[in-house]
């Protein structure tokens, strides 16, 4: 439970660095009508639960073997325009696409959905039949199978299984792990309904269930939500299988290039041994040892082909499946280590027989058995620095892990040991708009003496069952300044992007859904970036985008030293044509001297909050998606003029000019906010701009205990407005509506001929029979062709009006299909008053500690008892215009060096003369003297600038 928890978006709405779409349209996606398939096949599917998904054009999936065709009424001759099925898609899944978690997105009239997870299985796959509620009418399955359902809201879905005795089967409930709403609950019964096995929570929250038949029948499978939960958005996938499993596997990781041995933990492994280990179910587990090539390229690198959560963002893993004639196994993920991998070896958990190893280095662990503590020894010398980390919580393992260094000294008396620092959870916090819960240690640890030193982990949650999967990796490495030493812990970051957010409710910040970035013509959108430093790297990172779409601009954003977070902001032309797709994103840093660059991780929002009743997570998304509407354009543009860079002093302002576009007759206000950190250091105060005008100032101010930084600030503008929603699809789809109506009444007058003709073909046929029973012999041949022509006559009387008879029940239906979307769109299209918001763009402010520069001065030569005179240039900015005084500090040991007279540059004074002068008893010789000029400006501040006068005897 703590993993899914840990991801909720509590305090969201109270980062201030990115809009939100409250005011507008964006489509979400929330459940297909079957959330995946075997690989080689075709099926329907509809989006069963979505909302702006009007006019669903395509299906786009992560994988390019996995296809969608929108579904279409059958057509017809009379009908020019097809009538699409709302909704409605046939997937085509190729042979060759592996099993494994894809993503698909919905592309609509309204742009790109959020993503939800499709699954590639290798066995056939079948739907509940949702006639399955109770024990008598349990629907029969097979081994080796996978069915697709839906949570029965207050009942339960049974499915009826028959096994051999001492025939294994493990049943693999997913709900969470495919983003559904659910909370599984999975029992087993025997025949004749008795209780054999409950299990729920034992992946993530979904359920697996190990069993072994003790005789020949059938058994029953019931599914449930936990609180009985239901419906379309509760999907699920039950897997009944007897191929290989693996519960976990060791180590965690594996160097980058190199082929490692690893331990797998599972069920039904061929070739494998018995293991000490039991699973949380109880069921002994089976050890196999696999050699596996570990990828050379493994920073930057994140496959997701399993739940991955916010915790494990920033981790470089790759994704392995172990394969045997049995089938294939569900997918492990393995991290890159930073250093050569050494196992811990047990027992290990007291101080006197703690592992002993030699930096650098890896060390796979186990908080195994409950209330395990693992000890470590090394070597080290003073004034070493090493980074210690330990990577639980960031591999998924649901631990809160703790360490403790100790520093310990053989003496006469025996071992003298001194606590040197305890290492709880991280410095660096994760973002608020992507929480991962991240508590694992990582420290930046300076040795204080030679010496031997010891470790100790342990998990702080003791309450933690027996499992042997709860794995985690320690790291000791040594710091390089060059980068020259292998193995050593280097300045580094991973980005991700803040999951775009929905606000339903205006001002409602205790619920928000997921969404996309969605960008209309002449409007903006935007994304943020979250930054996640490692190995002490706390300088500036360079944001851009790449493969953007045409008619679209993404200025580049720079994470300033102390900054974690900024936001990307989207602008899309008057002329920018439809676009869904995925973008790229990249950071540049420069890192020991050379270049870095790191590719942004996709994330979303899976299921939002809702007030108190339900609680939001999000995960890590396999891609970034952006989306360009061409049928509508706001009503309003605000720009900044000038710079969007600018030095600015504490108690400081900088004036940025803002102009805004009106179009299609828009004449409101416009109120425009300058956000960065909450109460931050600097601020913008709000501007409003009134409905007569088109342009104003906007004033951002530095406080005067600002840190001396970067700092990135989002400017968004809000104006009340009439929106109608895509007016443009309902006029389509009106003109659809009248052509089928138009259609209909020529296809009834041609049914109705069609009929009366084959009434007179039929009529025609019974005469000419008629005549051909009086017929003379003579004439009966002939009169048998007339028959024959009459007979032919009418059955094509009688296809032409059942094809006119069809045609018209054909466009019937495409007119009640076309009306229903119409006049949806039509009351959509109504103009309704809304606020909307929209980000004007990103400015960097970099705050320094005076508002006055001060040019080099030149040297100043003086003779004993005399005067030298030296001009000194100031130059103001951030709004400072007063005076500013000047003042001699001469350097210890030196005296009788002053100024002959006070010395001040006046408000609109560039510069100052000063009147250097030295008494006959100066101390002669060469002197680096400070002049310090002062001033007043929210507070004393001064600025020190250096000058060298020699005073010559």
């Amino acid at each position: 439970m703590f993993l899914r928890l840990a991801t909720v978006f509590a305090i969201i709405a109270t980062v201030l660095v990115t809009t939100t779409h409250a005011q507008l349209p964006a489509p979400r996606l929330y459940a297909l009508s079957q959330v995946g398939g075997q690989a080689g096949t075709s099926f329907d599917v509809t989006i069963a639960s979505g909302v702006d998904t009007d006019d669903a054009r395509a299906l786009l999936f992560s994988h390019p073997g996995i296809t969608a065709v929108a579904k279409t009424l059958p057509s017809a001759a009379s009908v020019k325009t097809p009538v699409k099925l709302e909704g409605q898609f046939t997937i085509t899944i190729a042979k060759d696409v592996p099993p494994g978690v894809y993503e698909v997105r919905v592309s609509a009239a309204m742009g790109i959905t959020n993503a939800r997870a499709f699954l590639v299985s290798d066995l056939p796959e079948s739907r509940d039949p949702g006639n399955n509620r109770t024990i008598d009418t349990a629907a029969p399955i097979a081994l080796n199978t996978v069915v697709n359902g839906n949570f029965t809201a207050r009942q339960v879905n049974y499915y009826k299984l028959p096994l051999k005795q001492n025939q294994r089967v493990m049943f693999d409930l997913k709900a969470e792990r495919i983003d559904s709403r659910g909370n599984a609950v999975l029992t087993l019964h025997d025949a004749a309904g008795r209780e054999l096995v409950r299990q729920r929570a034992g992946n993530g929250l979904d359920p697996f269930i190990d069993f072994t038949a003790p005789a020949d029948g059938d058994f029953l499978i019931a599914v449930n939500d936990l609180t009985f939960g239901g419906g379309e958005q509760f999907f699920y996938r039950l897997t009944a299988r007897t191929g290989p499993y693996i519960d976990s596997i060791f180590p965690p990781a594996g160097l980058p290039g190199t082929k490692a041995k690893f331990t797998l933990l599972g069920r039904n492994l061929p070739g494998s041994t018995k293991s000490d280990f039991l699973s949380v179910d109880g069921q002994p587990l089976e050890a196999l040892s696999v050699e596996i090539d570990i990828p050379a390229e493994g920073l930057d690198r994140s496959e997701i082909d399993t739940l991955v959560l916010p915790a494990e963002a920033a981790t470089d893993a790759f994704v392995w499946r172990f394969t045997s004639p049995q089938g294939i196994s569900n997918p492990v993920r393995i991290g890159f280590a930073a250093a050569p991998v050494t196992l811990e070896t047990e027992p290990n958990d007291d101080p006197a027989k703690a592992t002993k190893v030699t930096i650098p280095c890896e060390i796979a662990g186990r908080f195994f058995p409950r209330s395990d503590r693992d000890w470590f020894a090394f070597d080290a010398k003073k004034g070493d620095v090493l980074w210690i980390d330990v990577h639980a919580q960031r591999i998924g393992t649901p631990a809160d892990a703790s360490l403790l260094i100790q520093h310990v000294k053989t003496t006469d008396k025996g071992e003298e040991v001194r606590d040197v620092q305890v290492i709880d959870d991280m410095a660096q916090k994760s973002d608020p708009r992507f929480t991962g819960g991240n508590e694992d240690p990582s420290a930046r640890f300076v040795v204080p003496d030679d010496g031997h030193y010891r470790i100790v982990v342990r998990d702080q949650y003791l309450s933690g069952r027996d499992d042997p999967r709860r794995a985690y990796r320690l790291t000791i490495l040594p710091e390089s300044a060059d980068g020259s030493v292998p193995h050593a812990a280097r300045p580094d970051f991973r980005l991700v992007i803040a999951p775009p957010i929905m606000l339903p409710a205006a001002n409602n910040r205790n619920t928000y859904e997921p969404s996309s970035t969605v960008v209309r013509r002449g409007g903006t959108d935007d994304l943020g970036i979250i930054v996640m430093r490692q190995g002490g790297f706390a300088g500036e990172i360079d944001v851009s985008v790449e493969n953007l779409p045409a008619g679209v601009t993404c200025p580049p954003v720079t994470l300033h030293q102390g900054v974690d977070s900024a936001t990307l902001v989207f602008t899309a032309a008057l002329d920018a044509p439809a676009w869904s797709g995925l973008v790229r994103i990249v950071g540049k840093a420069t890192v020991q001297g050379k270049p870095l660059v790191r590719e942004a991780r996709g994330a979303q929002i899976v299921w939002g909050q809702v007030q108190d009743r339900t609680r939001g997570w999000s995960r890590v998304a396999g891609s970034i998606a952006l989306s360009v509407i061409d049928t509508e354009t706001v009503p309003f543009t605000v720009t900044l003029d000038g710079p969007l860079t600018s030095e600015l002093s504490r108690s400081g302002k900088w004036q940025v000019p803002v102009k805004v576009t009106r179009r299609e007759g828009f004449a409101g206000p416009v109120k425009i906010t300058a956000a960065g950190i909450p109460n931050g250091p600097v601020t913008g105060k709000e501007l409003n701009i009134a409905a007569d005008k088109v342009e104003g100032i906007l004033e951002i101010e530095a406080k005067n205990n600002a840190p001396l930084q970067g700092f990135a600030l989002v400017i968004s503008a809000q104006s009340p407005i009439q929106y109608a929603r895509m007016p443009k699809l309902a006029e389509s789809l009106n003109a659809q509506k009248k052509e089928l109506e138009d259609s209909i009444k020529q296809l009834t007058e041609e049914s109705k001929k069609a009929v009366e003709a084959a009434k007179a073909a039929a009529q025609a046929a019974k005469e000419t029979q008629e005549a051909h029973a009086k017929a003379q012999a003579p004439e009966q041949a002939e009169s048998q062709k007339k028959v024959d022509a009459a007979t032919q006559a009418k059955a094509d009387a009688d296809a032409a009006a059942k094809k006119a008879e069809d045609e018209l029940k054909l466009a019937a239906e495409m007119l009640k299909a076309i009306d229903a979307q119409a006049k949806k769109a039509t009351d959509g299209a109504k103009p309704k008053a809304v606020t909307l918001t929209q980000p004007v763009g990103t400015i960097d402010v970099r705050v320094l500690e005076t508002p006055i520069r001060m040019e080099p001065v030149a040297d100043v030569k003086v003779k004993a008892a005399g005067m030298a005179e030296q001009v000194v240039k100031v130059a103001r900015h951030s709004g400072f215009d007063g005076d500013v005084t000047f003042e001699l500090v001469l350097p210890a040991g030196v005296t009788g060096i002053t100024l002959a007279a006070p010395a001040v540059a006046k408000k609109d004074e560039g510069e100052a003369k000063l009147n250097i002068a030295a008494t006959d008893k100066a101390t002669p010789g060469e002197h680096v003297v400070t002049i310090r000029a002062k001033l007043n400006f929210g507070g004393n501040m001064q600025v020190d600038t250096p000058v060298k006068i020699t005073v010559e005897p």
